[in-house]
């Protein structure tokens, strides 16, 4: 029975320790946004420091793309009214 115990807490310890190697390399530095929602768990959390409270005024948009979708959809429901 005392090895069992053994067993389970040196399992346990070993998956906290995984855990927690896990947990340090969430939000790599210069690694950007590597999966979608920026990390495995989708935490969508970037620690960038290019966008400030300082310079957040200044951006602008340089891409914008319109499906239209929503659009042709409401026209076809007002036509029925």
């Amino acid at each position: 029975m005392k090895l069992s115990c053994k067993l389970s807490l040196c399992i346990f310890v070993l998956l906290i320790t995984v855990a927690s190697w896990a947990q340090a390399d969430t939000y790599p530095a210069e690694d950007g946004w590597p999966t979608y929602g920026g990390d495995a768990g989708g935490q969508r959390y970037s620690n960038a420091g290019q966008i400030t409270r300082e310079n957040v005024s200044g951006l602008h948009p340089v891409l914008t793309y319109h499906t239209h979708a929503l659009e042709s959809s409401n026209r076809s429901v007002s036509k029925r009214l």
